[in-house]
């Protein structure tokens, strides 16, 4: 402070600020891919929750959208403060709500796909002429 005092830069404290934060979502986004299904650390929804599939593809891909926001967080400590925090705000909150939407999709798309594995045509079960079991039984 006292060099800034002295040769006359002025300090911008949402500029270290910004740093800090990115760095705070890239070094979680590094660690989110590999937390395993638990109650307590990761992204928690209902849909997370209920399917590890979910969970495991939702920290997978929150890895690398931390990872991404962190980047434009540090690149945004370029502009205004103002602009920064529009900018920080803004990326934060459309990543939580895409992460949220993406974990929904894998558990409806999942759920779809098991419950059209369950039926079978009826051809199938019962044969080509309609009767259970073969003739020569």
């Amino acid at each position: 402070m006292a060099l800034a005092a002295t040769v006359r830069i002025s300090r911008q404290p949402a500029c270290h600020d910004n740093i800090l934060d990115a760095l705070v979502f890239i070094t979680i986004g590094n660690l989110l891919g590999k937390v395993r299904p638990n109650w307590f650390v990761g992204i928690h929804n209902p849909w997370t929750l209920s399917s590890k599939l979910a969970w495991n593809r939702t920290h997978r891909i929150g890895g690398w959208l931390f990872v991404a926001t962190g980047a434009i967080i540090a690149v945004s400590a370029l502009f205004p403060v103002a602009v920064s925090a529009g900018i920080s705000v803004a990326v934060a909150g459309l990543m939580a709500i895409g992460l949220t939407i993406y974990s929904f999709f894998l558990v409806a798309i999942r759920s779809r796909q098991d419950s059209a594995a369950g039926t079978l045509p009826a051809e199938t079960i019962l044969g080509a002429a309609g009767e259970v079991g073969s003739p020569e039984d």
